[in-house]
């Protein structure tokens, strides 16, 4: 068996790199729309959930424009959680952060580990497969605001997504 050349092994490699960048900005760019989702349900559901009981308290009360007033409030935050769903949406977005995570955690494996067997004439079929996963990832996701992807950029700019591992002379649990 013949071993992969030199030029193959470092085109592979420049591939996967790529593979992880592209997962490294669409994973953080979902988790950082999900947190926005997250603290929309949060923002919507508390308010509701409090005027429904205050519009209860009040009606008790007999105090009919506040209870009225109140509960107008309530209905009407509580239609923008039925209709947003900002709970589900943020939970989505995560799961697809989840998941490109994943597929570039599987990349890193490929580009570190597997490319040094040489003779593994399945390198470039293993990086097709990790290509088509990412493929089908970037098809299948919910679109994320253009600022969730500059928040993510800047992110990674400043080494927020740089494991100690990958810093040159740096010594991991020391």
């Amino acid at each position: 068996m013949e071993d992969l050349s030199e030029n193959v092994i470092e085109a592979l490699r420049r591939e996967a790199l790529r593979i992880e960048e592209d997962c490294t900005l669409s994973s953080k760019r979902h988790f950082n729309t999900a947190d926005v989702w997250k603290w929309a349900h949060y923002g919507l559901g508390i308010p509701a959930a409090l005027a429904a009981g205050g519009a209860g308290a009040s009606a008790i009360g007999e105090e009919a424009i506040v209870a009225g007033a109140l509960g107008t409030a309530s209905a009407f935050l509580s239609g923008l959680l039925t209709f947003l769903k900002p709970g589900e949406t943020s939970a989505v977005h995560k799961g697809v952060g989840d998941k490109y995570l994943s597929l570039k955690n599987d990349t890193r494996i490929y580009r570190t580990v597997a490319l040094l067997d040489v003779n593994d004439q399945g390198l470039p079929s293993q990086l097709r497969e990790l290509s088509d996963r990412r493929n089908s990832l970037n098809e299948s996701s919910p679109v994320t605001p253009r600022w969730a992807f500059e928040k993510a950029r800047k992110g990674v700019e400043q080494g927020e997504a740089t494991h100690a591992a990958d810093k040159e002379n740096s010594r991991v649990g020391s």
